[in-house]
């Protein structure tokens, strides 16, 4: 499993119903949240304080997933966009 790289999921300046806006986010959130879940358990199991700060964004990470499918956003495809990139650079910086 692969990070998300910037790069790869820039958006056009289209709008959100605009087909032309460019989105490669399939499981973006479902990919991050397996590998916060893989980063938390070890954590837990060595009762490394940094559990309480990423157990926190985990469950703030489900709630937004689940936001997501509920359509609670004007625009899914950034919200899934930013909630991926960002929990990908905590986790990417917590194994640094």
């Amino acid at each position: 499993m692969g990070t998300l790289r910037w790069g790869r999921l820039r958006r056009s300046r289209a709008t959100p119903a605009d087909p032309a806006v460019e989105v490669t986010m399939s499981g973006a959130l479902d990919a991050v949240l397996a590998r916060m879940r893989e980063h938390l358990a070890p954590l837990e199991r060595a009762g490394d304080p940094a559990r309480y700060f990423l157990a926190t964004y985990l469950r703030t990470t489900q709630a937004v997933a689940a936001a997501l499918d509920d359509g609670a956003f004007e625009d899914p495809a950034w919200v899934e966009w930013w909630d991926a990139v960002f929990a990908d650079l905590y986790l990417d910086a917590l194994d640094a």
